[in-house]
């Protein structure tokens, strides 16, 4: 994501695309007494802050 189809980073005053996206799985466990409740998260994960800008620094 935050590399360029070159694989150079990007420059972080580009403007955004959301036509490129990544996914994610998150996964954790919770122990409760004897009990074990396995949790799975998954999303899609844009590369930019809230300014609008690519995170790359």
């Amino acid at each position: 994501m935050t590399l360029n189809e070159n694989g150079e980073l990007r420059n972080p005053n580009e403007k955004v695309s959301n036509a490129e996206y990544s996914k994610v799985v998150l996964r954790t466990s919770f122990h409760i007494k004897k009990e074990k409740l396995k949790v799975y998260y998954a999303a899609d994960v844009d590369a930019i802050n809230s300014s609008k800008f690519f995170p790359l620094n």
